[in-house]
């Protein structure tokens, strides 16, 4: 029994560590071809980066099911009993991605609730409506933090597709809640030539030439007057080329050494999200 429970393990290791080599691979592909790249060969080091990179990419993702099963996600993380001084912080509202949970945030909440942020929601929505189904709930979870805790503002972070909803969020009619900063970590604003495989899912929806796409290169109203920070990887296996994870019009940053899931383990990228949540509040 126990030799079978390996194996099954072993092989669904060995197709998820093949799925992201082959994201890798063409990531790595499409980054040396760019036209400002100019003539750059692969080199050894080049190659172990992009192992690096599968490896760890393999293991953020590995990590992120685990804490799907075993971490429900906190819909609503009430104020400690002894309030910090100060004028009380906004929600901070974490998006997550395609076929992940709000239990992804896990690690992110822990390490922004140890930085002084007391109200955290992870918000739970899936891709069965499309972005317009992702958005509604959105829409109606902000809803319930106005009616039920009286929250006039938040503050948006969201990871990969969970970017998207966010900025989709923003141009719906009317917003329930104001948006004082949005944050997006590793999020295709411009699309990714990945999605080209990606056939009737979620992805598709922000391949090159996709409605959508053109629709998000021009800022709506609703985004207009909000500060957004874009904070991409300087090697992304899902959004290719790594550079369309940053946003026209935003401050943009590039992290190095992170890279898709990767963000969401790692303290520097929670740091850089902490540190423009703050910006806003004291701008």
């Amino acid at each position: 029994m126990l030799a079978a429970l390996v194996a099954v393990v072993v092989v669904v290791l060995a197709a998820l560590a093949a799925a992201v080599g082959v994201c890798v691979a063409i990531a790595l592909y499409e980054t040396l071809n760019q036209p400002d790249v100019g003539a750059v060969h692969l080199t050894a080091g080049g190659v172990v980066g992009a192992l690096h990179c599968a490896v760890v990419e393999v293991a953020a993702i590995v990590g992120i099911a685990l804490l799907r099963l075993s971490v429900r996600a906190r819909t609503w993380t009430a104020a400690p009993s002894a309030p910090a001084p100060g004028p009380a912080l906004p929600p901070v509202v974490l998006v997550h991605g395609w076929k992940t949970s709000g239990a992804a945030w896990a690690i992110v909440a822990h390490r922004l609730r140890r930085a002084g942020w007391p109200r955290l929601i992870a918000i739970d929505h899936t891709a069965a409506g499309g972005f317009d189904g992702a958005v509604a709930t959105l829409r109606d979870r902000l809803d319930g933090l106005r009616r039920e805790h009286g929250a006039s503002s938040v503050l948006l972070v969201g990871h990969g597709l969970g970017g998207i909803v966010c900025r989709l969020y923003l141009r719906t009619a009317s917003p329930p809640v104001a948006v004082r900063k949005l944050v997006t970590l590793a999020t295709p604003h411009q699309g990714s030539k990945l999605y080209a495989l990606a056939g009737t899912s979620l992805p598709a929806e922000l391949r090159d030439g996709a409605p959508l796409v053109a629709e998000l290169t021009e800022p709506a109203a609703g985004e207009i007057g909000v500060d957004t920070t874009a904070i991409a990887a300087s090697f992304d296996p899902f959004v290719v080329p790594a550079g369309r994870a940053h946003l026209p019009g935003a401050s943009n940053i590039t992290i190095e050494n992170v890279g898709h899931f990767g963000m969401l383990w790692s303290a520097r990228v929670v740091a850089l999200v902490d540190e423009n949540l703050r910006h806003e509040l004291d701008g």
